[in-house]
């Protein structure tokens, strides 16, 4: 699986890293996950608001999940959750 993560938030690579690791997570659980796209953005300068968008490819239509927030860890196991009960639905192969 090819994980593409564009950060144009210019957030810490420890945020970068561990999406990538619940996406690997998530491969593990669902096998027909061909690739992931990632994107990180960003909105403000005081009270800044976080977007955080997740392509996951699959046979069939691609899933697109698009959270925004404050709270970057927040976001990124909201968007998590999401992806992983969207699959769930779609997936033919459950481990």
């Amino acid at each position: 699986m090819i994980i593409t993560v564009r950060n144009n938030a210019d957030l810490p690579n420890k945020y970068e890293r561990k999406i990538k690791w619940l996406l690997y997570n998530l491969r593990e659980k669902f096998k027909d996950i061909l690739y992931a796209k990632v994107f990180f953005n960003k909105e403000g300068n005081g009270n800044v608001n976080y977007h955080l968008n997740l392509v996951v490819g699959m046979p069939g239509k691609n899933v697109v999940i698009k959270n925004n927030g404050s709270e970057v860890t927040k976001l990124i196991y909201a968007v998590y959750n999401s992806a992983k009960r969207i699959i769930a639905k779609r997936s033919n192969s459950k481990k």
